[in-house]
């Protein structure tokens, strides 16, 4: 942990002024394990008027509760609160054979773990039903923002996706966050896979990536691949390029104003 640095924990408050229209704002907050990123928006979307992205290190030592306590990001009641986080366990059931009462049985037989706080919900644009194992620290979260709406990131790249991928072909998403990356894979317009690894290198994403299409017959080199990032990777793209010819990053940290992280854009769009 490093030194906590006041000046960059004033950089991180909200200004006055998007406080005091607070009943028309959105507030999206992502929790990742390196880093934390919130934003302002219109509530009903579009126009982000404030973001601000923390590395780890630059917040304050403790839990969650406390680093986030150390900001004026809950001085307000906003119309809308979206937090997101990266789970790394989670699957999709149709919408007709998911039931509540099995939501944690259910993702134990997806994954083979045990799940202890299970949370889902429903993606109508699949016809199916996202459920995850929640992070124990997000018990937290209601006491700091109450309005909240907690989700994992893997929900709003699945909500994106529905949007953008094109149903006559086959695809490939690509979440990085950390040393985690989710794998999202659409045949034919279809999920039929998702789920989440740990990496230690570009390499290591290549490797699933692939294996993943070798596994459910897709041709690696002529599928479209989604490749959703803090920024563009230049490395993680020219290595994909050795054996893809269709990548397309999504959003760039460096578009608009107001400079905010891919996750920033997807609460806009898709919380």
């Amino acid at each position: 942990m490093g030194t906590f640095n006041p000046e960059i924990a004033a950089q991180a408050m909200i200004p006055k002024e998007l406080l005091g229209q607070a009943s028309s704002l959105h507030f999206s907050l992502h929790l990742a394990s390196d880093s934390t990123e919130a934003a302002l928006s219109e509530a009903a979307g579009g126009e982000l008027h404030w973001a601000h992205r923390l590395l780890r290190e630059e917040t304050s030592p403790g839990d969650l509760t406390s680093s986030l306590a150390d900001r004026n990001w809950n001085e307000k009641i906003f119309r809308r609160c979206t937090v997101s986080y990266d789970a790394e366990l989670f699957t999709l059931v149709p919408s007709g054979f998911f039931s509540a009462e099995k939501a944690s049985e259910l993702l134990s037989f997806s994954s083979g773990k045990s799940c202890r706080r299970v949370n889902h919900m429903a993606l109508p644009e699949w016809d199916a039903v996202m459920i995850w194992e929640e992070p124990m620290d997000m018990a937290t979260i209601p006491d700091i923002f109450p309005n909240a709406r907690l989700m994992p990131s893997a929900y709003l790249v699945m909500k994106h996706c529905s949007t953008v991928i094109d149903r006559n072909t086959n695809t490939i998403a690509l979440l990085r966050s950390g040393s985690l990356v989710n794998l999202f894979v659409f045949k034919q317009g279809m999920p039929v896979l998702v789920n989440a690894h740990q990496i230690h290198d570009d390499e290591d994403i290549l490797y699933y990536a692939s294996n993943a299409a070798m596994t459910l017959g897709i041709d690696f080199e002529n599928c479209d691949i989604l490749l959703y990032d803090r920024s563009i990777d230049v490395s993680l793209v020219n290595l994909l390029k050795h054996y893809n010819r269709h990548i397309k990053t999504m959003f760039s940290d460096s578009e608009g104003e107001v400079k905010a992280g891919f996750i920033s854009h997807l609460h806009v769009l898709c919380a």
